[in-house]
């Protein structure tokens, strides 16, 4: 029940403070701060939603996505259907600004039950889809695998007026759009555009809206000379995005007298490099190309900033290519390319990386970042000609053997340090690093500065760790990850027993688990990883384990733990030792290429009865009330956070109870905890 007090504080929230500014201070608060907020204040929250219901948004939430697989983001998908009741409204509107139009046969079809904006289409319904978007303030627009066939003509189908960005995915399959199709759009900006051949209509091959600023490309069969003819004049950003089966563009067909002062960013795969072409206005160009550099391809490019060469097979190249006429040049990246010079400028570059193939005349003075081979930097500083330069700050050695790092060889100026592969000895670090990030490594009665505030550390061998450390990252051979014979718990416990108490943010790796129902369940938990085992097999202190006693030092807020193997296997994890035997704030749960769930964990009460978990970039989650458990030393049952992935999608959801069948997703979700909102 509600005190005097705090409804004091509600009536004088919302009769006494104007709307506008409790909105404004709404729109500063991240997602579960807003939830907090609202929940905390009952009438503030009742008042919103009746009044301004339409006006409150979460931030940073998609499900349109233009660097995810066919433009969904699928991390937002799967967790859809588990967002808070109580927000979903809030969650639809947040999403409101995005639009998909999909063909029936979309492997995300099953989304347009969950999201008022995702229409897919058929015979029957076109008209009646359009006078449901039509008119809506949408910013972003998503056509999925349309088939003109479904539809019978393009005509029927109109993207709202307010639509600012247009995706069209279309896989390896052609699309034809009739003449000036998109032009009655007249705020459209940006156009991104994957398929095997675009047309635009028309008998020049139709053109592209004038209001166009930001265009991007991957076109596998390469576009059309007609179509690259009706390019916007206005250009600002134009990316040809290449890959394995893309062609490659030629040079003299995209007509760059035409955008000669809007074109600031380039990317291009090309056969040719014809002199003296490209734009004076470039400041960012990425080139990918199979052909020598002619001596003045870059002699006009005062404004450039950014270059990055791809050279995927190199005519004859007599002599060293001279950037040194790049007046603004910060940024210059060369990679996969056969042997190449540079002459580079000297007073502006700032950030350089150069692969092993690559040769330079200099280290520029004003260098402050280098990414490098370990060995093409000791060739290069064993001649007289070349040093390190007092300005450098962050330095990236690569190598995949690992190579001894003699003390002296890091400058003492380097803040920021990675090795992917070394072998350190007592000196090899020096003391004005900050930031250490190591491979693959060997080391040998090693200490490590206590001015290393970050640490990133791969390695089976342990080493003391500073005593200042802030963040650590430890990570074993991935190559060990499917040894169950391998017992991780020896390399584990002696980190965890010596983490330092001014440690906020800890990741580690989970490999070893609970194996269930002939191994279709896979049950994580943190405690069983970093509890060292006796040589017979138990468990330490397995029958003492207190289990108010908490797992991690008292400052750690920040956890992800990194699980791996998870395709075809119903995953649990246990969440109920995060809440109660750690501090942890904030909970990230990974796979090896990606994130599962990020949470954000809100203990309510002082023995942790109550507890509010949210994933801020989804709103998956609830509050929780803690059940008793039923066993000694258990002060409340176990909780999971449960993954699913099978043909039909992926699932994630909490519960107590584990699944008895990892095959059966029917199953799963009758064990689906409900949370209160």
């Amino acid at each position: 029940m509600a005190t005097t007090t705090e409804i004091d504080i509600e009536d004088y929230i919302t009769t006494k403070i104007p709307t506008t500014i409790v909105l404004e201070i709404l729109n500063h608060l991240d997602n579960v701060d807003l939830i907090c907020m609202l929940l905390t204040c009952k009438k503030l929250y009742f008042n919103i939603r009746q009044q301004c219901n339409n006006t409150i948004r979460f931030k940073d939430i998609r499900l349109v996505d233009e660097k995810a697989y066919n433009y969904i983001w699928d991390r937002f998908v799967d967790k859809m259907g588990s967002c808070m009741p109580s927000f979903y409204n809030i969650l639809q509107n947040t999403l409101s600004n995005q639009l998909v139009i999909a063909d029936q046969q979309n492997e995300y079809a099953s989304i347009s039950k969950r999201f008022n904006n995702y229409h897919i289409l058929d015979n029957n319904d076109v008209m009646s889809a359009n006078s449901t978007y039509y008119n809506t303030k949408v910013e972003t627009a998503l056509l999925s695998n349309v088939n003109v066939n479904t539809i019978g003509d393009w005509s029927k189908l109109k993207l709202p007026t307010s639509t600012t960005t247009i995706l069209i995915h279309h896989g390896q399959t052609p699309i034809e759009f009739p003449t000036d199709y998109f032009h009655h759009l007249p705020l459209i900006k940006r156009m991104v555009v994957e398929c095997s051949q675009i047309s635009l209509g028309g008998e020049g091959g139709g053109s592209f809206p004038q209001t166009i600023k930001s265009l991007d490309l991957k076109v596998s069969s390469g576009p059309t000379k007609e179509l690259l003819s009706g390019l916007p004049h206005g250009l600002e950003s134009l990316v040809f995005r290449f890959g394995r089966n893309t062609a490659p563009i030629p040079f003299q067909d995209i007509p760059f007298n035409k955008m000669s002062s809007s074109l600031t960013t380039l990317e291009l795969y090309t056969t040719d490099l014809p002199p003296g072409i490209l734009p004076t206005s470039l400041t960012r160009l990425t080139l990918s190309f199979n052909t020598s550099i002619p001596q003045d391809l870059f002699k006009s490019l005062t404004r450039l900033e950014s270059l990055s060469i791809i050279a995927k097979r190199l005519g004859k190249q007599d002599q060293p290519v001279d950037l040194q006429p790049l007046v603004s040049l910060k940024s210059f990246k060369t990679q996969f390319g056969p042997a190449m010079q540079f002459m580079l400028p000297q007073e502006s570059l700032q950030h350089l990386t150069i692969d092993s193939f690559t040769k330079i005349d200099s280290i520029p003075e004003s260098l402050t970042s280098l990414n490098i081979s370990l060995e093409t930097m000791v060739h290069m500083l064993e001649s007289e000609m070349h040093k390190l330069p007092t300005s450098l700050t962050k330095l990236k050695l690569n190598t995949y053997i690992p190579r001894l790092i003699p003390p002296g060889l890091i400058p003492n100026t380097i803040k920021y340090l990675q090795i992917e592969a070394c072998t350190l000895v007592e000196g090899s670090i020096p003391a004005s690093v900050e930031t250490l990030k190591v491979g693959e490594s060997m080391t040998e009665n090693v200490t490590l500065p206590d001015t290393i505030k970050h640490l990133s550390w791969k390695s089976e061998v342990s080493v003391p760790l500073p005593k200042q450390l802030e963040t650590l990252e430890w990570t074993c051979n991935l190559l060990r990850w499917a040894d169950k014979a391998y017992d991780y718990s020896h390399n584990f416990a002696p980190i965890i027993s010596q983490l330092p108490t001014t440690l906020t943010s800890l990741a580690i790796q989970l490999p070893n688990f609970e194996s269930l129902n002939n191994d279709q369940i896979r049950v994580y938990s943190l405690l069983d990883n970093i509890k060292s085992k006796t040589n017979d097999g138990d468990d330490d202190d397995d029958n003492n384990d207190d289990c108010n006693q908490l797992i991690l030092p008292p400052h750690v807020t920040q956890l992800t733990c990194n699980i791996p193997l998870w395709f075809e296997y119903l995953l649990c994890f246990r969440l109920d030792e995060i809440i109660n035997r750690t501090n942890v704030q904030e909970l990230t749960l990974s796979f090896p290429v990606s994130h599962w769930v990020q949470l954000v964990i809100k203990r309510l009460d002082n023995d942790n009865s109550n507890v509010m978990i949210v994933e801020n970039n989804s709103i998956l989650g609830g509050f929780i009330q803690q059940q008793p458990g039923n066993l000694p030393n258990q002060k409340y049952r176990p909780l999971y956070i449960q993954y699913h992935y099978d043909q039909r999608g992926m699932y994630t959801f909490l519960g107590y109870e584990l699944p008895t069948n990892g095959n059966n997703n029917d199953n799963n979700n009758s064990n689906e905890m409900e949370i209160p909102s």
